[in-house]
């Protein structure tokens, strides 16, 4: 992994830690063991530094789509809760929440980025609920592309709340979700 791969890989965990506005160069420098020069070498700018952590991370979501393509529609929603759920166990909020919360204060490029990325789950999830009530595993009142809705700001919204809460709001949470697509589970 060269140097311009890993100052992209922990201004991501710096994102998902502390959010966009929450860190500097120096938070990446400092375990590099370089300068910020060195950052700014291949980032001139914070914004150039957060758009390729952000196309990064739309690829990663297209390439997670990919391997998961040929799960039924509630196993690709189970695995789209499991991101939800490392997320938690590492102590971060997720890409979504991280931005979001400072949408205002970010750069217009970053605020289109992001916009990009909510739309290409948002769209994923539609077709995931399309395909549960074409093959009538999931029953619910409603439009798919509302429930979709629902379901993506009810599990970012969940990551943050249960960060704060410390408890096992995000359990109850998911479970609630399952409930209202009509999927039983033993949660």
């Amino acid at each position: 992994m060269n140097t311009r791969e890993k100052i992209i890989i922990l201004a991501r965990e710096q994102i998902l830690k502390m959010g966009y506005k929450g860190f500097s160069f120096n938070d990446i420098s400092a375990p590099l063991n370089v300068k910020n020069a060195a950052i700014h070498y291949y980032f001139p700018t914070k914004e150039d530094l957060g758009l390729e952590v952000l196309n990064n991370e739309i690829e990663r979501f297209q390439n997670w789509f990919a391997n998961i393509e040929d799960l039924s529609c509630w196993q690709k929603l189970e695995a789209f809760f499991e991101l939800y759920d490392v997320r938690l166990i590492e102590q971060q909020m997720c890409m979504l929440g991280s931005l979001c919360s400072s949408f205002f204060t970010v750069t217009e490029a970053i605020q289109d980025r992001l916009k990009l990325i909510m739309n290409d789950i948002e769209e994923w999830l539609i077709g995931v609920i399309n395909e549960g009530v074409a093959e009538e595993a999931f029953n619910f009142v409603g439009e798919p592309k509302d429930k979709a809705k629902v379901i993506l700001c009810s599990l970012v919204a969940g990551v943050q709340f249960t960060r704060a809460l410390e408890e096992d709001y995000f359990t109850r949470l998911k479970h609630q979700l399952r409930l209202e697509l009509n999927i039983h589970t033993n949660d």
